[in-house]
């Protein structure tokens, strides 16, 4: 008894241990929850003043403290944040392409949707920044379509902002409007302003290409307003510069050139990398205009070593590493490899002749085989044009033979039916003669019989005529009958017999008459009963045939056997 207390208390002190655990871990969630989403907003708030440093330190920070968070969806969500300021800020590539594998292996542990739609996004934006557009349009079309199955609205509107600038990039105006309306939508609903300015400033882009200036000023102004209204600095500075060169392609007499620069000074001094090299680029375009070929030429190369250095550093110093881990090791071997030179060479060059020799030949026996093979493949594609005519031919003339069979066994069939219908008709009508003549003897034979001094012979012979009559059954005109029934329904009565043994003869013939919809009346003429006693028969039918207990319909039933 004792040990079975014990072990029941040792039961019990596990179970609350386990509810402790549980109630533990799911504190701890909610805590953790609580701090990174706290965290991504404190994130969110630097980016949008401009402090990407302290967001990107902030992002780190997350990274390590909740790296073995309960809350993994929040890890996703820093990874996601770690990337693309890795990618839109910084240009360090290859360190946000780090942050999104990590992001994609664990959403897809996790089974989080929405962390492989993010995972695809930033792709594209890397694919972006490295201006390889296809691979970006790719790869945003594909998280588009994501968005749309997770019924992400706000993912929807982001995409769609990025994947029109991509669209303007190739010219695909049409398909860019497309992409800014259904965004735009989306960003009035959800108030996304930051997201409008970058949809104004491309439409506004997209007017300006198509040379329609006032929509192209309309739209600008209009996203000056909003960066001003939610002080956004890169928004203010961009808008105001597409307006002056707006006015430049109207008035190229304005002096562009001093407010490119003096946008350069300042893109550069806030950190805003993209809009300054988008404004080196453009300079260098203007100075080409002007015939200034010297600073076209100097400024373009400034420029673009710039975004080189920025978009390669990172993989320029990763590959140095790699390299000077084996550099030991290569000078090593690097004696042993000047001696076995004028060998590999001379192999090489062997070699070379092989290939050469070979590739050769082997082209030549390809293209003999080729030719053979094409020969053989129009030879045995005319046989198979010719086999499959023959064969139409033979199948529309066996398709005519059996719609011809087809309708001869119809006609005879009809025939048949109304053969069938003729004698059962026959069979009626001398019935009813019978009946008549029948009832005309019974009558004379009871007049006879009423008269005192008449002699008693002529009633009896009546009445022999009249049982003659009753007696006589119409033998041959129910085999004819008969016979016909089965020509037209071939094995019906076999197959009834086989299904219901039980059946006798009188059954048969009444199965007969009722699945040729013959009523009551009908029936009892032509087999000399009364319509109860045929009634009776019905009923009993219906009984050996399995249907004493439904509402089943007996006519219907037997056309079915």
């Amino acid at each position: 008894m004792e040990k079975k207390i014990i072990l029941v208390l040792t039961l019990l002190l596990f179970e609350l241990g386990g509810l402790i655990a549980q109630n533990h871990n799911h504190e701890n969630y909610t805590k953790d929850s609580i701090a990174i989403e706290t965290q991504l907003d404190s994130i969110e708030k630097f980016i949008n003043y401009n402090e990407r440093e302290t967001a990107y330190r902030s992002v780190l920070e997350g990274l390590k403290k909740y790296s073995n968070t309960s809350y993994r969806i929040g890890k996703v969500k820093l990874l996601e944040r770690a990337s693309t300021l890795n990618s839109h800020y910084e240009f360090n590539l290859d360190s946000s392409v780090y942050y999104l594998n990590e992001m994609l292996k664990l959403s897809t542990e996790i089974g989080f949707e929405k962390g492989i739609l993010w995972y695809e996004h930033s792709l594209g934006k890397v694919y972006y920044v490295q201006k390889d557009y296809s691979n970006a349009q790719k790869f945003f079309e594909s998280a588009y379509k994501k968005s749309i199955d997770l019924n992400d609205s706000v993912s929807m509107a982001d995409i769609l902002a990025i994947l029109s600038n991509v669209q303007i990039i190739n010219n695909d105006y049409n398909g860019a409007k497309q992409s800014i309306r259904e965004a735009l939508e989306i960003t009035k609903y959800y108030n996304m302003e930051r997201t409008d300015i970058m949809l104004y400033d491309r439409l506004a882009r997209i007017f300006e290409e198509g040379k329609q200036y006032d929509s192209s000023l309309f739209y600008y102004k209009k996203a000056l307003e909003i960066s001003k209204s939610i002080k956004s600095r890169q928004g203010i500075i961009t808008s105001e510069f597409n307006i002056a060169y707006l006015a430049y392609l109207q008035n190229p007499n304005i002096d562009i050139a001093r407010k490119l620069r003096e946008v350069m000074q300042q893109t550069k001094q806030e950190g805003f990398i993209r809009l300054y090299i988008n404004a080196g680029y453009i300079l260098s375009d203007v100075y080409e205009e002007k015939k200034d070929f010297e600073k076209a030429y100097t400024t373009y190369r400034e420029i673009k070593n710039f975004e080189d250095s920025l978009i390669g550093n990172e993989r320029v110093r990763k590959v140095v590493e790699r390299e000077s881990s084996f550099y030991l090791n290569q000078k090593e071997i690097e004696n042993q490899q000047l001696l076995k030179d004028a060998e590999i060479r001379e192999l090489a060059l062997y070699n070379r002749k092989v290939i050469i020799y070979f590739t050769a030949f082997t082209l030549i026996i390809s293209v003999f085989f080729l030719s053979n093979i094409y020969k053989k493949y129009k030879v045995i594609r005319n046989n198979l044009i010719v086999i499959r005519n023959k064969d139409r031919i033979i199948f529309e003339q066996e398709k005519e033979l059996i719609q011809n069979e087809k309708e001869l066994i119809e006609q005879k069939l009809e025939l048949q039916n109304k053969e069938l219908s003729s004698k059962l008709m026959k069979i009626y009508q001398h019935q009813e003669i019978i009946n008549n003549i029948t009832s005309e003897l019974v009558k004379l034979k009871n007049e006879l019989a009423s008269i005192p001094k008449g002699s008693k012979e002529a009633p009896s012979k009546i009445q022999t005529i009249i049982n003659q009559i009753k007696t006589s059954n119409n033998e041959q005109l129910w085999d004819e009958f008969e016979t016909t029934f089965n020509e037209t329904n071939p094995d019906y009565l076999k197959r009834l017999s086989e299904k219901f043994p039980e059946l006798t003869p009188n059954d048969i013939k009444l199965c007969i008459f009722l699945n040729m919809n013959l009523r009551s009346k009908e029936i009892s003429v032509i087999t000399q009963q009364n319509t109860k006693t045929i009634e009776v028969a019905r009923t009993r039918l219906r009984k050996k045939l399995g249907l004493g207990n439904t509402n089943s319909n007996i006519t219907a039933f037997l056309k079915q056997i």
